[in-house]
């Protein structure tokens, strides 16, 4: 996979929430240079802030028979007012309180980037981060099986709702 670059991830909408970092952004999956990675940023007063958890391709082809890479995996994210977790297999890889991601520089348009609503990004990016493009590895494939987005229900005092406000 020399080169590649995959990623699933959320950005905050910049027109409400100021540029990156200020907008938010959540990286539910990141692999590049032998690693995974499951981030959150956000502004911090000189630059950018994160809470940012690595962990080794080597720990998951520890966990499954087969090759790891070629398997098909779930990747989910349970984000609420109060916390960021994400999931890998069912594995919690991260948790966040949305309130550690407080932007702290003065050009951002909001506080709590993370109580604000993001859009999905699924991509393969190619070079950068994601080493040096080996042609021998091309050409590349990177597949999604399904994306499933749901809410769950809230019950204040007594009433199902969708889109209650607390």
């Amino acid at each position: 996979m020399s080169g590649a670059w995959p990623a699933i991830w959320f950005l905050g909408y910049q027109d409400t929430n100021g540029q990156w970092p200020s907008c938010g952004e959540i990286d539910l999956m990141e692999y590049y240079t032998g690693d995974t990675l499951a981030n959150n940023f956000w502004a911090s007063e000189t630059g950018t802030a994160g809470d940012a958890i690595l962990t080794p391709l080597s720990y998951w082809r520890d966990h499954y028979t087969g090759n790891w890479t070629n398997l098909f995996h779930v990747w989910r994210m349970d984000w609420d007012e109060e916390a960021i977790k994400l999931y890998w297999d069912d594995e919690l890889i991260n948790c966040m309180l949305v309130t550690r991601g407080e932007n702290k520089s003065p050009a951002s348009k909001v506080k709590y980037p993370f109580l604000t609503p993001q859009y999905l990004i699924i991509n393969l990016a190619m070079g950068a981060f994601g080493g040096t493009i080996d042609d021998k590895t091309l050409p590349m494939h990177y597949y999604v099986e399904y994306v499933r987005v749901s809410q769950q229900e809230r019950h204040i005092d007594g009433i199902k709702c969708h889109h209650c406000q607390k």
